[in-house]
């Protein structure tokens, strides 16, 4: 058995883990959802709120598990298919789009196997098509999209287009490999590279969807909007974090003005659903609970530090295995990612929010140094406990943060997703008074800051 830890080390890290793993009673009370330790970081499972949970599943193009069988002879499965039966087809793109083999090659070639073209794209004129101009085939509809102005769904369907290409590659090369009995590539192609291609491609409805001809809301229009309602002074720190050119980025860099035009589209929308006041207050909710996060965890260190120096090196590495001490490293783990979290959205929205707001809480954009520390503190502990040191792992939640999703789809403290595409990351969702959060925020919300609603959430 290890040997028992001294009083001093004992009574630390008792403390230090009552802060920030005992539950005790829930401040939240007994009718409402217990959130599991710390917030489930324990990993344990909480059940995403039933508005949220079709949002999870959908968008990743996924068939049904059946398709999954599917041994690609006739490669129809790559089709979502039009609504009805089994034999309807949507004219769309200049082709029918069915569950044929030829109607996917005729979609993937577009007239171009090799799809050079769509390396470097060249923006057409500056008005868009109109519906009795649509143009034929997928390049039609990317020209379309690029002279709109909606250069996020022409990244898409420059991504969707390649995709189809490979495609039509990798199925010829699957029907070579069976003509030549080459059994182990044949599966590889199979098992593997078709399957992952197939959730790439977008489903038909996403496809009609670009061809619907309007122009996206344009740098001009969001920033004189942003304008009316704050005022220039009050819009400052929104105007200076705007994009010049668009155009001109993605006659450059498409992926790049697309991920601008993103960024730009979640500030946007997001200052229309924060008051004033509730931006003011979201600023300072969000810096004093990273304050908090980062006070913890040097409690945590220091408790871990306070091992007896006259300790063995045996005896040691026994007492730094101990379920105490790994208990506390896991939400050291937990409260550093969550730090992260905190820092990224409180320098993201006081870079967008207006000024008055930036004001009351000063030291919001500047949170980076309290990130860095998280990452110190973390690795000052891995290394005290001889823990592997792939635990410090980079997390970068800013381009979750500046995704363009309503606030309700937001933790209402962290602002992050409650759910995305890249939901490993993501923490369990929790709701509390009416309200959703990612469970470690609102549970160290609660026992660690304040066990009432935080009146940015109110």
């Amino acid at each position: 058995a290890p040997p028992a830890l001294s009083d001093g080390l004992g009574g630390s890290m008792e403390q230090a883990a009552a802060s920030m793993l005992d539950l005790g009673h829930s401040a939240v009370g007994e009718e409402d959802e217990p959130f599991g330790d710390f917030g489930g970081f324990s990993g344990r499972d909480s059940a995403q709120p039933p508005a949220l949970a079709g949002a999870a599943r959908a968008g990743h193009g996924l068939e049904d598990e059946a398709a999954a069988d599917d041994d690609f002879g006739d490669f129809g499965s790559f089709s979502c298919g039009p609504p009805g039966g089994a034999g309807d087809t949507v004219p769309t793109m200049g082709v029918t789009v069915g569950a044929s083999a030829a109607a996917l090659s005729n979609l993937a070639a577009d007239e171009d196997d090799s799809f050079s073209k769509f390396a470097v794209p060249t923006l057409p004129g500056s008005s868009a098509p109109t519906a009795a101009e649509a143009p034929e085939g997928l390049s039609g509809v990317l020209a379309q999209l690029l002279a709109s102005g909606r250069f996020e769904e022409a990244e898409s369907c420059k991504a969707h287009i390649e995709c189809l290409a490979d495609l039509a590659v990798h199925k010829s090369a699957y029907d070579a490999a069976k003509m030549n009995d080459n059994l182990e590539e044949a599966i590889r192609l199979r098992d593997v590279v078709l399957p992952r291609l197939r959730e790439q491609v977008q489903p038909d409805e996403v496809v009609l969807r670009w061809q619907h001809t309007y122009d996206a809301v344009g740098v001009a229009q969001m920033t004189g909007h942003v304008q009316q309602l704050f005022g220039e002074e009050q819009a400052a720190p929104f105007l200076a974090n705007c994009p010049t050119d668009l155009v001109a980025l993605a006659a450059r860099d498409l992926p790049a003005a697309a991920a601008a035009q993103r960024r730009l589209r979640a500030a946007y929308e997001l200052l229309l659903e924060l008051s004033v006041e509730k931006q003011k207050e979201m600023l300072v909710t969000q810096r004093r609970l990273l304050e908090a996060v980062v006070t913890q965890m040097r409690v945590a260190l220091a408790a871990i530090e306070a091992a007896p120096p006259t300790l063995d090196a045996a005896a040691r590495a026994s007492a730094m295995a101990s379920p105490q001490v790994l208990a506390l490293m896991r939400a050291l783990q937990a409260s550093r990612k969550l730090a992260l979290t905190l820092a990224a959205a409180s320098v993201w929205l006081s870079s967008i929010c207006v000024l008055s707001a930036n004001l009351a809480a000063p030291s919001a954009a500047d949170a980076s140094p309290s990130a860095a520390e998280a990452d110190t503190l973390l690795g000052q502990a891995l290394a005290l406990t001889g823990a592997d040191e792939s635990a410090l792992e980079p997390f970068d939640p800013a381009p979750m943060l500046t995704a363009p999703i309503p606030l309700s789809e937001r933790c209402a403290l962290t602002l992050m997703p409650l759910v995305s595409g890249r939901a490993e990351q993501l923490p369990p969702v929790v709701e509390w008074k009416g309200h959703f959060f990612h469970a470690p925020s609102i549970n160290f919300w609660i026992h660690n800051v304040s066990p009432e609603l935080p009146s940015a959430c109110a």
